[in-house]
């Protein structure tokens, strides 16, 4: 989360998340290439390419949420390579920021937090998924939110999935 000016807020996935890719890419593509197997071995370079590929996949996915005090409006912008999807919403049709914890119904050890946007229409529009143990960042995260756009926070009890 990154406040530009006093007017524009924005919440974006880590470009060190990318940079950890796309090494680890490079490392599985020499490995590949300097290490081939001979023909007599058993095995096959198949799963490092899928890896390589989803590494690749990873490193080229991004998403951004911006909050415009002036235009008010949010705009969310996810993209993978030349896929991009952009939603926007009007500030006034958004009634709260909340922050859900989801436990899962198999693994209730393994909750996860979301926060989201409540709209008017009963709609929820998810900004991030954030894990349990992170409570104090998710708080502090979601609290930041409500008072930059003026909107009320709700901190919802648990939901199981």
């Amino acid at each position: 989360m990154k406040i530009k000016d006093y007017d524009h807020l924005v919440i974006f996935f880590p470009p060190l998340f990318r940079i950890i890719m796309l090494i680890l890419s490079v490392f599985i593509a020499l490995s590949i290439f300097l290490y081939p197997l001979t023909p007599g071995e058993h095995g096959s370079n198949i799963l490092p390419i899928v890896i390589l590929v989803i590494c690749l996949a990873s490193a080229a996915y991004n998403e951004k949420w911006s909050f415009d005090r002036n235009r008010k409006t949010v705009t969310s912008s996810t993209s993978v390579l030349f896929y991009r999807r952009i939603r926007k919403f009007r500030m006034e049709d958004i009634t709260d920021i909340s922050l859900l914890r989801v436990v899962k119904r198999k693994k209730p050890e393994s909750s996860f937090l979301k926060l989201s946007l409540s709209l008017k229409n009963s709609i929820t529009a998810d900004i991030e998924l954030i894990p349990s143990h992170d409570l104090a960042n998710a708080l502090k995260k979601a609290e930041t939110l409500a008072n930059f756009c003026s909107l009320p926070f709700n901190n919802c009890s648990n939901t199981t999935v």
